[in-house]
């Protein structure tokens, strides 16, 4: 009897063992020295979600972020560029009407009158001169500078400051028709090509930089 009770006995305490050991490894390999992949079983369930977190792209709020990963624009920056877009288109459609005052002097050969007009003329341009870093060609030949050709009586020097130098300097519109007729052209093609113009924050605000800078700088 007593031998038989001492084998049972041997016999459950052998199975709690058997258990206990495997409670305590199943608890190591959970996590129990840190974390490391070494310490983790192959396939085991915890080791592969640890993984995938890994693997996130760092910086990526997927819960925010929109599924091509770019944030979406402020509607009040999309506001304002479409403003700031038909606010160009209208200034340019306007512009070679007004000009025509100034050229129209000239070509009459009023002195007084062509100098009268210029300034006026040339405000729908200041208005919208950010576009002239997407219309090079047109922006050098409407408002270039003596200073840039290599003298003043170069022939390509065309637009407003050309027109500007004969009223001032020459005082007189000798040989200025043909220059006056240039510049009106000229602003027919921008009133046409500003319409075409995509318009962006990022083109918006560099263009208006450009132009403080210049002013800060030169004027």
């Amino acid at each position: 009897m007593a031998l038989r009770w001492r084998i049972g006995r041997g016999r459950r305490l052998l199975r709690f063992g058997a258990v206990a050991g495997t409670s305590i490894a199943l608890l190591l390999s959970a996590g129990g020295h840190g974390g490391g992949s070494s310490d983790r079983a192959d396939g085991d369930g915890a080791g592969a979600d640890a993984d995938a977190v890994a693997e996130e792209p760092e910086g990526v709020e997927p819960e925010s972020a929109s599924p091509s990963g770019i944030r979406p624009v402020d509607p009040l920056v999309t506001a304002a560029v479409r403003s700031y877009e038909a606010y160009l288109q209208a200034q340019a459609r306007a512009l070679p009407a007004r000009a025509r005052g100034f050229t129209d002097a000239v070509r009459r050969g009023d002195v007084a009158a062509a100098r009268k007009n210029f300034a006026a003329s040339r405000v729908g341009w200041e208005r919208i001169q950010s576009v002239g870093l997407q219309l090079p060609r047109l922006d050098r030949s409407i408002d270039a500078r003596a200073d840039d050709f290599a003298t003043p009586s170069d022939r390509a020097w065309t637009g407003w400051h050309r027109l500007e130098q004969l009223l001032w300097t020459a005082r007189g519109t000798a040989g200025a028709t043909p220059y006056a007729d240039r510049l009106d052209r000229d602003l027919q093609q921008l009133s046409r090509a500003v319409p075409g113009l995509v318009i962006t924050a990022p083109i918006m605000t560099t263009g208006i930089q450009r132009l403080v800078e210049e002013a800060i700088a030169e004027k």
